[in-house]
């Protein structure tokens, strides 16, 4: 259910200009190393990949559906679509958005281009191929493809009703040349649009801020009425793909740019637009903008009345609520593929509603080498053996030997984060008075197995110590009052 991985014809699909096929190298999203500096895991998935969403009422077989049996389904106007996401948001603005995932979002929601991808489209070769947008066709060339023309259609508006221009064409793509400013963003431009370059090697045109160079890019970038034209150094023959591809060539407009400051901002052209202001670690909310017109948009269905994301969930902690399908989450999506450790959990039903299908992406986290330093936790990490809360979990205990014990731990009973998380406390609480029953016990793998079975029952430490005549005692540990509650709950019930 990922409209940001592995699904061809999607916005957000890598580009790389020049090159026939579209699985070319991207920048992915990186956003947990620039934000979060969060510890974690090399785990490739450019494999078979699968995702899960919320039940939306339709029933199956109970077998995970692959990419081969991609099919249109009627969907309901109305009601409100939930996006739980791991990773935090790096950029709105269209010309520095260049994360999958977000320009698919952003693509399909409030920003509009030349050219598109055909949304929903299940025949790969025909989802690759660009259909026009916000212009009448995908694009006029010269012979040698070194100057692009397209025509603006009659009708696009922003969201303030006025309508969209060629000059904001042409102020959007100047933006991506204001590299000290607009960062972050795909600049390929940079290096095709005809342009004289300075002595570093660096284009001429230093972007709208300065105006620095600005005849020269009035030279290459020109607006005749509701066409605009582009004019390379060198061929571009595949240019409208680029345009499909990224968000880096949208249209911008100029009274709405504040630079920075804009990199939270949405000033749409889209079907829907967004309420109040983003939060760049918890989300936002969009709703439907009253001035976009169905009637000439018609690549866009946009049926849910309002998109909410929720972002900087934990990949288990989105996937277990999916799982459960409660509430929201019922209506809930993500782009976050299950772990290894809930793979046995999609079945039956919560099988009808996962996909498993080939992606285009890799996703990878680094990890911070200067903490993680044991070499057997790093290959557990490069072989998605352990996920990231995994890891943070497995760092907090104290010392390396007693590490790879819990690692160890975690591979052997399969333990999820929460489990982990439950033994490293334990493993690090103030050691119990040594007594041959304790030393006993301690080499007991019926004590060992009983002490699991107890703490995985009730979240937490449980000490199991046998007597020399039979009795014993039973010693629950709990470190919050709301660990107690949930042990009271578990044991005596609500």
């Amino acid at each position: 259910m990922s409209p940001s991985e592995g699904k061809s014809g999607w916005p957000g699909l890598p580009y790389a200009p020049g090159l026939p096929e579209l699985n070319t190298t991207h920048k992915g999203d990186n956003s947990v190393i620039g934000h979060r500096r969060r510890l974690a895991a090399i785990a490739a998935a450019s494999a078979a990949t699968l995702f899960i969403a919320g039940c939306g009422g339709s029933g199956g077989s109970g077998n995970v559906s692959s990419n081969t049996e991609a099919k249109r389904t009627e969907a309901v106007k109305g009601g409100t679509i939930f996006s739980l996401e791991q990773s935090v948001t790096e950029h709105l603005d269209p010309q520095r958005t260049y994360v999958g995932r977000d320009m698919a979002y952003l693509g399909r929601t409030v920003y509009r281009s030349l050219v598109m991808f055909p949304p929903g489209e299940t025949d790969p070769k025909k989802g690759a191929t660009p259909i026009p947008d916000l212009a009448t066709d995908t694009g006029q060339s010269n012979a040698d493809a070194t100057e692009w023309s397209f025509t603006l259609k009659d009708g696009p508006v922003w969201q303030d009703g006025k309508p969209i221009t060629c000059e904001d064409l042409k102020y959007g793509v100047s933006r991506t040349f204001a590299t000290d400013v607009i960062t972050g963003g795909p600049n390929y431009i940079l290096g095709f649009l005809d342009i004289p370059e300075d002595k570093d090697g660096t284009p001429a045109y230093k972007g709208p801020y300065t105006g620095q160079g600005q005849a020269d890019f009035d030279k290459a970038v020109t607006c005749d009425g509701n066409t605009i034209t582009y004019r390379f150094k060198k061929p571009w023959p595949d240019f409208p793909l680029a345009i499909a591809s990224l968000a880096a060539f949208d249209p911008y407009r100029q009274d709405q740019d504040q630079g920075d400051k804009s990199n939270f901002t949405i000033f749409s052209n889209g079907p829907y637009m967004l309420q109040g202001q983003w939060n760049q670690d918890t989300g936002g909310t969009l709703v439907r903008n009253p001035k976009w017109d169905p009637n000439e948009d018609k690549n866009r269905e946009a049926n849910p009345d309002q998109f909410t994301f929720q972002i900087g969930i934990e990949a288990e902690t989105v996937n277990d609520r999916l799982i459960a399908d409660q509430g929201d989450d019922a209506n809930a999506i993500t782009s976050r593929q299950i772990t290894p450790a809930q793979y046995p959990q999609i079945t039956g039903a919560v099988a009808d509603r996962a996909v498993n299908f080939q992606s285009i992406f890799s996703n990878y986290l680094l990890p911070n080498f200067n903490r993680v330093t044991n070499l057997q936790v790093r290959q557990a990490l490069a072989e998605a053996a352990i996920t990231e809360g995994h890891a943070r979990a497995i760092l907090t205990a104290n010392g390396e030997p007693q590490r790879l014990r819990l690692l160890a731990r975690v591979l052997a009973q399969r333990l999820s984060v929460r489990e982990t998380e439950a033994l490293a406390r334990e493993m690090n609480a103030p050691a119990m008075p040594t007594s041959v029953e304790t030393m006993a016990d301690a080499a007991d793998p019926d004590v060992e197995r009983l002490e699991d079975a107890f703490r995985q029952a009730l979240g937490t430490r449980v000490r199991l110590i046998r007597g020399r005549h039979g009795g014993g005692r039973l010693v629950i540990h709990f470190f919050s009052d709301e660990e107690l509650q949930g042990i009271y709950e578990a044991i005596v019930g609500d």
